[in-house]
């Protein structure tokens, strides 16, 4: 019968000196890279982890070819890519964070089409213009 203690004794945390390599391999982790592949896939996304020999997990990841006649880009998720099959990897830009208000309005400029207020749906005004440009 237990009498209610936990039978997991807490430790103590002990801090430990990362190695030169692990503080190294850290600064990769949660950047874009495009990785691109012996078969002539590019693979791009998040780096998540890595292990000791080099594999590597990556997160939000896209798979596009570098064959023009294989057109387009699939969206894969999560993808494992094992070292022996990597050719060469392109550490990606920061994507710029863009406020909302500036976002619409650039939609706007672009489109040329409709203005949206804050709940998402077209104003009163670009409504009776786009049902007048359908007749």
């Amino acid at each position: 019968m237990s009498d209610g203690r936990d039978i997991i004794e807490p430790r103590d945390p002990e801090i430990s000196e990362k190695s030169e390599i692990h503080r190294k391999i850290q600064q990769y982790i949660g950047r874009r890279y495009e990785v691109y592949l012996i078969d002539g896939r590019i693979i791009r996304g998040t780096m998540l982890a890595t292990d000791k020999d080099a594999n590597m997990v990556f997160n939000q990841a896209d798979e596009r070819w570098t064959n023009p006649t294989m057109p387009g880009v699939r969206n894969l998720g999560q993808a494992m890519i094992a070292k022996k099959y990597v050719t060469r990897m392109i550490l990606l830009p920061e994507p710029k964070i863009v406020k909302v208000e500036e976002f619409h309005a650039a939609l706007t400029r672009a489109e040329g089409a409709v203005e949206i207020n804050g709940t998402g749906e077209k104003t009163e005004e670009k409504k009776e213009e786009s049902k007048e440009t359908k007749i």
